[in-house]
């Protein structure tokens, strides 16, 4: 089976018919909506749901109502589940946007081809995303913009970055 990608978890359940919220794990919890099929469990034994509804109740809490879940005692037993998807259900983007599950792991190097090591995570700001890199020089923060981050290659697994003096010290 494919990589999976956790998107929520299951933190209680939700009325008397089977509704479970949910703590989304999403950038926007009406991403949940983007999807007809979840799995829970482990990647090994995945037990699959259609999902029936998604609805919003705030920006970190959504009530999901699976087909088979009918009553509080079925959805109390999913407790603690996390919810998770495969790569391929998930909408296609531009040639030029990557999602962060892509990018976690890519070897970061300069236009003069230093290492400054593998993209550790990544952090959403109001601004912009900043890629987390851990390398020889330490933990470096590279603002995910354009004047900085110059070519993303998914296949050859490297991003190339310009950074200004001084972000590096060493270099």
């Amino acid at each position: 089976m494919p990589k999976k990608l956790i998107i929520g978890k299951i933190v209680k359940a939700h009325g008397i018919k089977g509704d479970l919220q949910v703590y989304p794990y999403t950038q926007g919890p009406e991403s949940l909506k983007n999807f007809k099929r979840i799995f829970t469990g482990p990647q090994t034994k995945p037990q699959e749901h259609e999902i029936h509804s998604v609805k919003i109740k705030g920006p970190k809490k959504v009530v999901v109502k699976l087909k088979g879940v009918d009553n509080r005692n079925q959805a109390e037993s999913l407790l603690d589940t996390e919810l998770w998807i495969t790569p391929e259900q998930l909408p296609k983007l531009d040639d030029d946007e990557h999602y962060h599950y892509q990018l976690i792991g890519l070897n970061v190097f300069t236009e003069q081809n230093d290492f400054l090591g593998k993209v550790k995570d990544l952090l959403d700001t109001s601004a912009h995303t900043i890629y987390i890199v851990l390398g020889p020089y330490g933990e470096i923060l590279i603002p995910a913009v354009s004047q900085f981050v110059k070519k993303i290659d998914l296949e050859q697994g490297k991003i190339i970055v310009d950074l200004p003096p001084g972000l590096v010290p060493e270099l």
